[in-house]
């Protein structure tokens, strides 16, 4: 069952994030001590106590993790800044000046972004954002196989999203993510597959507004099905040289360079 679904924008926790096949793997590796303190408090532990025990512990789980709880709320609403995360990515990647990734065209710079790369920043802030959330505290290292598993789930039914054709524009007006590839055989964190993000550096832009979104993609779509026919040109080995780029070092700690644009464009994880 899917748990985590692309409606109208926004994200929405459909089903339980909680399996309990997910909860069987925790119990028999991080969850041995949540299990013993659960023993320890159960009565009469000669009579079946383990397994009332682990039902016990599984049904607080399910508590903690209840999809209309305020934990799978506070989950929801940072699924929802995964858009940001490929903004993120995609000017990491343009400052840092990997050539086989971006295309500058007039003001205008075309970005892939390879999936694996996107999803593993942005897992990384989820977990960084959630673990530590009081509602789960006794379920340490149950909660990153909950936020791993959404983060799967939302990166996929994103990626289908803007595959079906439907650019999504960024709330700042200034950048579009345009469109996908999802055969590129990229191997990044066993990800292959990547987006591509359509960036303005010109201020008075409004991608929001429909008239300057359409003459944007216009301008835009000679520069994008060029890059498309150089990324399948690439040589094996030159696929290779920028997939170790990302495996080797994390992206945030690659040479930048600096480009002329707002401070104001400056695109953060943040609520």
């Amino acid at each position: 069952m899917t748990t985590v679904r692309w409606k109208r924008n926004r994200f929405k926790i459909a089903a339980h994030p909680l399996t309990h096949r997910m909860f069987e793997r925790w119990v028999d590796e991080e969850g041995r001590n949540a299990l013993r303190s659960e023993l320890r408090r159960t009565r009469w532990r000669w009579f079946f106590g383990g397994q009332r025990a682990e039902a016990r512990l599984y049904r607080r789980a399910r508590i903690a993790f209840a999809q209309r709880g305020t934990f799978s709320a506070a989950m929801c609403r940072k699924l929802d800044r995964f858009p940001v995360a490929v903004r993120t990515s995609a000017v990491t990647i343009q400052r840092a000046g990997y050539m086989h990734l971006c295309t500058y065209d007039q003001e205008k710079y075309l970005i892939v972004v390879p999936r694996g790369v996107v999803f593993l920043e942005f897992k990384n802030w989820l977990l960084k954002e959630l673990v530590s959330l009081p509602q789960v505290s006794d379920f340490q290292g149950l909660t990153e196989h909950v936020v791993t598993s959404a983060a799967v789930e939302a990166e996929l039914a994103f990626f289908e999203y803007v595959n079906r054709g439907k650019p999504f524009v960024d709330e700042n007006g200034h950048g579009l993510i345009l469109q996908t590839d999802r055969d590129f055989r990229w191997r990044i964190n066993n990800y292959d597959g990547h987006y591509c993000y359509a960036l303005s550096l010109d201020d008075k832009l409004d991608l929001t507004r429909r008239r300057e979104r359409r003459a944007f993609m216009a301008a835009i779509d000679e520069p994008a099905r060029g890059q498309n026919v150089y990324l399948r040109r690439l040589r094996p080995e030159d696929v290779r040289d920028t997939a170790d780029l990302f495996q080797i070092k994390r992206m945030a700690g690659g040479e930048r360079r600096p480009v002329a644009r707002r401070r104001s464009q400056e695109p953060v994880l943040v609520d």
